[in-house]
């Protein structure tokens, strides 16, 4: 995964797989940049209909993948994690 694909590949499977895409090692001393980056972009990410070609990001695929989903966001929180975008209904 490289610098500036890093917001799309952190998503891509849409809950549909298993695969560990939303784990990424950042090197301390591009932390801030990399975070500042990948936050800019993520926002651009337009998420809505799968039909329409601008949409990148489509619903999850289920109630049961949704709330799975936020498990994983309270489970972080818990054990000391900080969300730095999103996270919330």
């Amino acid at each position: 995964m490289t610098y500036a694909n890093s917001h799309r590949r952190c998503g891509v499977n849409h809950g549909q797989n298993f695969s560990a895409g939303s784990r990424i090692f950042v090197q301390g001393g591009i932390y801030d940049k990399f975070l500042d980056h990948f936050t800019e972009q993520t926002c651009a990410i337009e998420v809505g209909d799968p039909f329409l070609p601008h949409t990148y990001e489509e619903p999850q695929v289920s109630k049961t993948q949704f709330q799975r989903s936020m498990e994983y966001i309270t489970s972080g929180r818990n054990d000391g994690a900080t969300v730095h975008l999103g996270g919330k209904q």
